[in-house]
């Protein structure tokens, strides 16, 4: 073999192992970028583009459920959260998922349905305590969904933690306009009493409207149970509800004192 043979054949091995660098500086150069599977802020974003889409449709809660879960998971990444929070204020999904919680009302004995309002919910009580955003009060869910919905086996308890979270937000006089409207409609003498509990809670301002609520809740006073009974007479007590003027209120809460 003559000597250029030799320079062809000693070329030829460095032009190999050259590319087998390049290569392998390519492969782990691509094993850093990550996809959409890898990365939680672009799944993310990808999730809320499809709840965009697909939330007014219920047949497709399954799916809907599977993003608002990532979403659910993103928020809960320190490094993406902020970014999350800022795609949910400026796409309105304050507004999508609490019309979202609204057009499920008349499907809320279904289990699927049923989660996916509850995940709503929790997405929206970390909008609402999200303290860099305000948000325009959105609550016509409750005179729709609550009265649907609310059950001896089903107390609404995550929804009811965001007509809390709600009612201390700027969005308080129009949360107790709800509940009082639902209070007044509904037959369930336990959601009556929940919403009485709910408004009780918060700022004395409303003791005029929590009075208001007290009214209706005493038309079913004999059938409460005794620790009905008593939480009703001690709330009404505090704030000084003029209901505690009728007689039947009268004897009732004094029989629960003598007992107490």
């Amino acid at each position: 073999m003559g000597f250029a043979d030799y320079l062809a054949v000693v070329a030829s091995i460095l032009l190999l192992i050259v590319f087998v660098f390049l290569l392998y500086v390519l492969y782990d150069l691509l094993q850093s970028i990550p996809d959409a599977k890898s990365d939680p802020y672009r799944k993310a974003t990808e999730a809320l583009y499809d709840i965009k889409k697909n939330l007014i449709h219920v047949h497709s809660d399954s799916q809907n459920n599977k993003n608002i879960q990532i979403v659910m998971a993103a928020l809960e990444n320190q490094t993406i959260a902020s970014k999350v929070h800022k795609i949910l204020y400026n796409s309105s999904f304050y507004d999508s998922f609490a019309y979202g919680i609204a057009v499920r009302s008349s499907f809320c004995k279904v289990d699927i349905h049923r989660e996916i309002v509850n995940n709503m919910a929790k997405i929206l009580i970390k909008m609402v305590n999200e303290s860099s955003y305000t948000y325009a009060c959105n609550t016509n869910f409750i005179r729709d969904y609550i009265p649907s919905c609310f059950s001896e086996d089903d107390n609404l308890n995550t929804i009811f933690e965001l007509v809390h979270v709600m009612a201390r937000s700027n969005c308080q006089a129009e949360v107790v306009g709800e509940l009082i409207e639902v209070a007044k409609k509904t037959e369930l003498l336990n959601l009556k009493m929940e919403i009485f509990k709910v408004i009780s809670k918060l700022d004395s301002k409303e003791n005029r409207k929590l009075c208001q609520v007290a009214e209706h809740v005493s038309e079913f006073i004999d059938d409460f149970d005794e620790a009905q009974k008593a939480e009703f007479c001690q709330i009404s007590k505090i704030n000084k509800c003029q209901i505690l003027e009728d007689p039947n209120i009268v004897d009732n809460c004094k029989s629960i004192e003598k007992e107490l």
